[in-house]
């Protein structure tokens, strides 16, 4: 007979235990933040609410038996130049607590943006202008030195590109694409994209938004703190 693993799960004080560690980890990190500036902790301090929020079994489930309820956002949003976002200051309301799951999916931050794209378009491959208002394309834009746009020809189904960055104003029009941000998506992309525990090469634009928002990470991290706390004494 031959044993290929052995597995210990841990137990109900040990879970606790790394629930402390987190809770402790995020306390130092913020005071880093705020008594000597050092706004690099704000990535520890995502990559810790991933941990305790956002894995696919939570730490906080794991170990609070509890179903933890957190406040619920205040309706303080500002709203400028197609941006609405709520305010860092004053994030969250005592008026009323929702379950765990629900409070992550409220929304933060929507935007608006609008990206230009070429009024025609044509396919190198079968020599046919398009009307970008007229059809739907499954399109991507990439932009690094140069801002490219990449589509799917709808009349022979192969794959081009152009260079927007070719054409004037004139010739282009501005789609608006809306984007909104999370809780979740918020600590997700900080943990798992900028930097927390990885570093993405390439940004969505739909990501993009949510790394101008890490100082929203303090609020919401103390907001989950204080709301363990008040069931639980680790």
């Amino acid at each position: 007979m031959r044993i290929k693993s052995v597995v210990f799960k841990r137990s109900k004080k040990g879970l606790e235990e790394q629930l402390k560690e987190s809770i402790d980890i995020i306390n130092g990190s913020i005071q880093l933040i705020q008594m000597e500036g050092r706004k690099a902790f704000l990535k520890v301090i995502a990559v810790q609410l991933r941990l305790m929020l956002c894995d696919e079994i939570p730490l906080i489930k794991s170990a609070i038996s509890d179903d933890l309820k957190l406040p619920v956002l205040s309706d303080d949003f500002k709203i400028l130049e197609g941006i609405k976002i709520i305010n860092v200051h004053n994030m969250f309301s005592d008026s009323s607590k929702i379950p765990m799951d629900k409070w992550l999916e409220q929304k933060i931050c929507k935007v608006t943006i609008r990206i230009p794209f070429p009024k025609n378009i044509f396919c190198s491959k079968c020599n046919q202008h398009h009307s970008v208002k007229k059809e739907h394309y499954n399109m991507s834009v990439s932009s690094t030195a140069q801002t490219m746009l990449y589509f799917q020809c709808k009349r022979c189904r192969e794959s081009c590109e152009i260079n927007i960055s070719n054409y004037d104003n004139n010739e282009t029009v501005r789609i608006p694409i809306v984007t909104s941000t999370s809780i979740m998506s918020l600590i997700r992309s900080q943990a798992n994209k900028n930097g927390g525990a990885h570093v993405d090469r390439e940004v969505n634009l739909y990501d993009l938004g949510n790394f101008d928002l890490d100082s929203y990470l303090i609020p919401i991290a103390r907001s989950v703190i204080q709301s363990i706390e008040s069931i639980k004494s680790l």
